[in-house]
């Protein structure tokens, strides 16, 4: 079930005091509770064992430590706080170390309040935010299967079923039909689908598909 903003709590984490103010008040008037914000990994680490965090957003810079290796302790020692990537870097192998890391998703500083608000729900609710670039970069460089893993843990089951059929070229109401789904199910289906693979025509998930098979 997916949470609403007021159930999620965040943890900022920006060596920018300019930007964590922009964040706490964009993201609080969203409606998510910012469970609080700091300067540092070390004081990051503090804030999570004192205020269990649903999501620390985290930039890929910070100046007293590696963040990925911190990404990689969360996980190791919060398994429950997942770990929003907020990056002023949009080159394709920051994207894939954060993965690789441990997060569950990646968003550029650029991005409107929108997008990332977006993002945070998206991950609150178990999903990982995975654009096509990283996975094909995956496919090639680590193989087939961990990119079919990722897209395994990115997609629900419903989704994973209707994205090799979408692939296929069938329209929402054949795929409802085949599944047994009215054609708003298929329709909402698809959105989520579209956002957590970052794509935005169908003929850009056929290519996933066909990448993934390969």
């Amino acid at each position: 079930m997916e949470k609403s903003a007021q159930e999620i709590r965040l943890l900022l984490v920006d060596s920018h005091e300019v930007v964590r103010t922009a964040l706490r008040q964009l993201l609080a008037a969203e409606g998510f509770d910012i469970a609080g914000e700091c300067a540092s990994l070390r004081n990051a680490l503090e804030l999570i064992e004192q205020r269990a965090p649903d999501i620390v957003v985290m930039e890929t810079q910070l100046p007293d430590g590696n963040p990925l290796q911190v990404c990689r302790d969360i996980r190791a020692s919060y398994p429950s706080t997942r770990v929003l990537f907020l990056a002023s870097s949009s080159d394709i192998m920051t994207r894939v170390y954060c993965i690789l890391a441990g997060a569950d998703g990646y968003v550029p500083k650029e991005s409107g309040i929108e997008n990332l608000a977006s993002a945070i729900r998206a991950v609150a609710s178990g999903n990982h935010i995975l654009d096509r670039e990283t996975l094909r970069w995956l496919r090639e460089k680590a193989g087939t299967a961990a990119a079919n893993s990722l897209i395994t843990s990115v997609l629900s089951p419903q989704e994973q079923k209707i994205l090799p059929l979408v692939a296929e070229g069938l329209t929402n109401k054949q795929i409802g039909e085949l599944l047994g789904l009215s054609h708003k199910t298929v329709k909402n289906h698809l959105s989520s689908v579209f956002q957590k693979l970052r794509v935005s025509r169908r003929s850009q998930l056929a290519a996933i598909v066909a990448g993934v098979r390969a």
